[in-house]
């Protein structure tokens, strides 16, 4: 909602497009919203339906919001009369996505990231997990999101039982390195960046789910990791990348997210925010310390869980107490914020289940490259 009340108040026209109902659309400066197909599971029809959009509204720019960014790249590349699209090419975007290619693209840079196998079948799973060289290992699908199917330190393959990996949906076995979580959110333009912004996954939906509270915390070996991978690609777009802390205190990056991530959440209050996407020569935007921003939902909802989430309910509560809520009401636009809970209709104490977590994204997941 940030974004697109700025672009309003900055005098631009918005307008969404979106498969489901989304809060979002209800904003009083969305000048026109589109219910659109899923290109997840109707491509062809998505892709009429945004090109005619483009096009009817006089577009001069698409900015992604999300995965979709995965798409639209698959769709400039066959139609070179769209608009500009703030984002990398296709096969780029995919080779970050896909956590096998960006383990394998990453390390051709010097870059460190844990010893990753690509399982295309049972049998390769079978006899990659026996004949492994490292102890722990982290198991999960090439293209996923929310963590979603992730196995962290099986100890027997008796354990993988219901993983089946294809050639159309592979998995990868990879090793597990311990240490803290840490993120970074960048945007680039050509392998400059205009902003980076890291920070501490330390409370998290499960052990391995998503970030609900972002705090920026500098980390100079997970700055120079991304700086070292925007530049070497010369990367346009938004992405995201999750490490793991080494007990050497060197950054391991374990995936990529080239598209907007929670991390955004950092910089959206700064007056430089919006440069950073329309301004290749802005000078590079780190978000100010000292600020939580928290998901009050979630950390409502772990605490309700009973459970001893990670951090601990102490910290929870201080968190609850002390951060600025990533969702407010904007009494001069309300309809978003009351529109929520309408269109999501999930109880607090249910949010944050897998299953639901992976609904809220199925219309634009990219799962398989069955659209390629």
């Amino acid at each position: 909602m940030s974004m697109i009340r700025l672009l309003a108040k900055s005098k631009h026209r918005v307008v969404l497009a979106s498969a489901t109902a989304a809060p979002c659309m209800y904003s009083r400066y969305v000048s026109r919203s589109y219910r659109v197909s899923k290109p997840a599971t109707d491509f062809d029809t998505w892709s009429t339906q945004i090109s005619e959009i483009a096009k009817n509204e006089h577009v001069d720019l698409i900015l992604p919001l999300s995965e979709e960014v995965l798409y639209l790249a698959l769709l400039q590349k066959r139609i070179s009369s769209l608009p500009p699209i703030f984002c990398d090419d296709f096969d780029t975007l995919r080779s970050l996505h896909h956590k096998y290619l960006f383990t394998g693209l990453a390390r051709e840079m010097g870059l460190l990231v844990p010893e990753t196998h690509l399982l295309n079948n049972r049998e390769e799973l079978i006899e990659c997990f026996e004949t492994r060289t490292f102890d722990d290992v982290v198991m999960k699908p090439v293209y996923s999101r929310f963590a979603a199917h992730t196995i962290l330190q099986p100890r027997t393959v008796n354990e993988l039982q219901d993983v089946n990996p294809t050639s159309l949906r592979p998995w990868v076995l990879q090793e597990f390195v311990a240490g803290r979580i840490f993120c970074a959110y960048a945007v680039a333009h050509e392998g400059r960046l205009t902003c980076l912004a890291t920070y501490p996954a330390d409370h998290t939906l499960g052990r391995v789910g998503p970030t609900f509270a972002y705090r920026q915390e500098p980390h100079p070996s997970v700055e120079t990791w991304v700086s070292t991978l925007i530049k070497n690609l010369r990367y346009t777009g938004q992405i995201g990348i999750d490490f793991v802390i080494n007990s050497q205190g060197e950054a391991v990056a374990i995936e990529c997210n080239p598209r907007d991530t929670g991390g955004s959440r950092l910089v959206q209050d700064d007056p430089r925010y919006l440069n950073i996407y329309f301004n290749e020569h802005e000078p590079m935007l780190t978000p100010r310390g000292g600020i939580t921003y928290l998901y009050k939902r979630a950390a409502i909802g772990q605490l309700l869980r009973r459970r001893s989430a990670k951090g601990g309910k102490r910290a929870l509560l201080n968190l609850l107490q002390t951060s600025t809520p990533v969702i407010s009401c904007d009494w001069t636009d309300p309809m978003p914020f009351l529109m929520r809970n309408i269109i999501m209709r999930r109880p607090t104490s249910n949010l944050f289940k897998r299953r639901q977590q992976r609904d809220t994204v199925d219309d634009f997941t990219w799962s398989q490259d069955t659209a390629i």
